[in-house]
């Protein structure tokens, strides 16, 4: 199958996925919120971000390892890939029996982190339960970056449908019937378990070899290579959970956690968006590397740009409807009083803009294995971060997290990363690349303030004002973006890609 192919029934499958994830999501949330206080809701996303520190663990090995597996699955080198399959193996397993002790370890001081502890039964239960599920993925889900790596993403996202599904379904079955947050949560723990082990008898039956016993150890340069690899993506790994994970603490540490139950509902919809094109980046990973093993700069340099005119539309027309549809449709679905200030919607919505307009870069930066360059971007990312953050949430409150994460996006990453990719990938000065962003985002404001302003003149029910303003936001950014791009190269090729689709069901190679 051509790489475009793969990379199109990818990006295809993916949509899928997450579109069925999320619409099961957002009925299993409104059922949560009618069957359960909000404090759950913290406890969930508290939870969810402490276990994401302690997955520090696995420091950044699966980048590693999967970009040592790009060029001997091109090159169809059997032999390669069990040696490299069989560290997965031993090390994903040592890094979920880490997880497991620091999360027991951990039980005692948790609650250190939650402002009001609230008088909920079986907390420390509702903990362990987040722990298993966390450390038990590791003992199966390592195979799922071999199918990954070979460009096959979509046998990934078709495991995850299924099972999303199943556990969509049968959790509100549970709240409805139990209202019970354990249940509610072990139904969770075993669906995962069960997602992992069967993605592995899949591995196992696409690549019969990962059975072999007969595997021999790499070459010594090949292991100092893996290693020089993992310790660069370290910092990278710690910047990325110091920026992602660590909201929902300090807000349920300083603000409250009936707060962070509020604002998980706005970074469900951010994460909606999010994964939806995160997975369609991600499926591209894997050609990209592929690509990078096997073709010249040039054209690996056209299909940079491709790319990133993708991502910019997504995350242009994202966040413009974000802006113009977070408050109404919260409100509509949750309530009014789960609306937060348009300020801070504001700001997670930029957050949002700036963070996703990185994601080709850092697709590059890892299929390539250049992230040993700006190795050090990472520490100073999170340290500022941390410390703006923390400052700012004690004298605005919820805001000042946010504001954290904009500060450090700006100062550590805007500059660096682009600067690094262009070096060391393309052989080139960053410039024109930071000329088309900066005239891309003045495009972005122009489209956003036309956007916003029509719907400022919305005055309905919610219901119909949520309608009329989807209504426009559906036609007038589009309706902008194509009068702009219309004669665009990057345009015309993905005008050419779905014509191709739709009309013949293949697309060009």
């Amino acid at each position: 199958m051509a790489r475009t192919e793969k990379t199109t029934k990818n990006i295809i499958i993916s949509f899928m996925s997450q579109g069925i994830e999320y619409v099961l999501r957002f009925i299993a949330r409104i059922l949560f919120l009618k069957f359960l206080s909000i404090e759950y809701l913290g406890l969930s996303g508290l939870f969810s971000n402490i276990l994401s520190i302690l997955c520090l663990a696995d420091l950044g090995v699966a980048v590693a390892l999967n970009y040592s597996l790009y060029r001997p699955l091109a090159e169809n080198n059997i032999e390669k890939v069990k040696s490299l399959m069989k560290i997965y193996k031993v090390t994903f397993r040592i890094i979920g029996v880490f997880i497991a002790l620091m999360g027991i370890i951990l039980l005692p001081w948790y609650k250190n982190f939650i402002k009001e502890v609230p008088a909920i039964e079986y907390l420390d239960v509702i903990y362990l339960l987040f722990v298993f599920n966390t450390a038990s993925s590791y003992f199966y889900s390592y195979k799922r970056n071999l199918i990954i790596a070979d460009q096959n993403k979509y046998i990934d996202s078709i495991n995850v449908i299924i099972f999303s599904l199943i556990r969509n379904i049968l959790q509100i079955f549970v709240l409805a019937l139990s209202k019970n947050y354990i249940a509610y949560l072990g139904v969770q723990v075993i669906c995962t378990l069960l997602e992992n082990i069967r993605i592995s008898f899949i591995a196992d039956k696409n690549y019969p070899y990962l059975k072999e016993k007969n595997v021999k150890p790499l070459q010594q340069e090949e292991k100092k290579e893996i290693i020089q690899k993992t310790v660069a993506m370290v910092g990278h790994k710690i910047g990325c959970v110091v920026i992602n994970a660590t909201d929902n603490i300090l807000i349920s540490k300083f603000v409250g956690l009936a707060i962070t139950g509020i604002y998980s509902n706005y970074s469900l919809i951010v994460n909606m968006f999010n994964s939806v094109i995160t997975q369609a980046m991600n499926a591209a990973t894997a050609s990209v590397g592929n690509m990078t093993a096997t073709e010249d700069i040039k054209q690996s340099k056209i299909v940079f740009y491709r790319m990133s005119f993708f991502q910019y539309y997504a995350y242009m027309y994202s966040s413009v409807c974000m802006l113009c549809l977070f408050q109404p449709i919260i409100g509509l679905i949750f309530g009014k009083n789960f609306i937060i200030d348009n300020f801070t919607v504001g700001i997670i919505v930029l957050n949002n803009y700036l963070s996703g307009m990185r994601k080709v870069l850092n697709i590059y930066r890892d299929a390539t294995g250049v992230y040993y360059h700006d190795r050090y971007k990472p520490i100073f990312e999170s340290i500022i971060n941390l410390v703006v953050s923390i400052l700012l949430v004690k004298k605005i409150g919820l805001p000042g997290v946010f504001i954290g994460t904009t500060v450090s996006t700006i100062l550590a990453c805007f500059w660096i990363e682009p600067h690094i990719v262009f070096k060391y990938v393309f052989q080139q000065s960053s410039r024109e690349y930071f000329f088309w962003y900066f005239k891309k985002l003045i495009i972005c404001l122009v489209i956003f303030l036309v956007t916003k302003g029509l719907c400022s003149l919305i005055t309905l029910d919610l219901l119909w004002e949520v309608i009329v303003k989807g209504f426009v936001c559906i036609i007038v950014p589009n309706l902008l973006f194509v009068l702009i791009y219309h004669k665009n190269d990057d345009y015309k090729y993905y005008v050419e890609l779905i014509k191709t689709i739709i009309t013949k069901g293949k697309v060009k190679k």
